[in-house]
């Protein structure tokens, strides 16, 4: 009888050893969820944002993920040199951000004047130098270009294809309109965009 009555005890002490170190366990791995929630290898990658990098001497955009290049794409940067003063129809340098993007769903070849799109029944603008497509509007973070957005500085589609590759802007950077809707919905608004001699 004594050793019938201890049976029960000894298993009542097994029992709650054995939730305890089933708490235990719920705790580590709880532990373990939480840390996972901060920190996994590689999210830095994921979660950076696409940038813009343009060479004037290579006349070429580059889009990047980090130090991954997405994707490389001719341009043409303004043909009367580099700049930022008002009227210069230069193209300005350094550091920016995408201010606005314009034209999104919008067909290819689309004209804007003004940053608003034209009926494509009605006349074609009187001036040679379209704005085609979609238009990322670009906003300077230093001194030296903080005047972009009021310059009307974009990233834009042209009706000069044949003069992609060489400077022949005026002030803008001219992408080939394909090349422009493919970047367009992979770069945010605020984006960084750097432009380098």
């Amino acid at each position: 009888r004594i050793d019938r009555e201890a049976a029960p005890f000894q298993d009542f002490e097994g029992f709650h050893a054995h939730r305890a170190s089933r708490a235990h366990n719920r705790d580590v791995i709880r532990s373990c969820h939480r840390q996972s929630a901060f920190y996994r290898p590689g999210s830095e990658m994921q979660t950076t944002r696409p940038t813009i990098h343009i060479s004037v001497r290579d006349q070429l955009l580059r889009l990047k993920r980090g130090d991954k290049v997405l994707g490389s794409y001719p341009v043409s940067t303004s043909r009367f040199g580099l700049g930022s003063e008002e009227g210069s129809m230069k193209t300005p340098i350094g550091r920016f951000r995408i201010a606005e993007k314009i034209g999104a769903d919008l067909p290819a070849g689309t004209i804007f004047q003004s940053r608003v799109p034209l009926d494509p029944s009605g006349p074609p603008p009187q001036n040679d130098d379209h704005v085609l497509s979609r238009i990322l509007w670009l906003d300077g973070l230093e001194a030296d270009n903080s005047n972009t957005r009021d310059r009307f500085i974009y990233i834009h589609g042209t009706n000069h294809e044949d003069e992609i590759g060489q400077p022949a802007s005026h002030g803008c950077i001219r992408m080939k309109n394909a090349d422009l809707i493919a970047i367009f919905d992979q770069v945010p608004l605020d984006a960084e965009v750097i432009i380098e001699a």
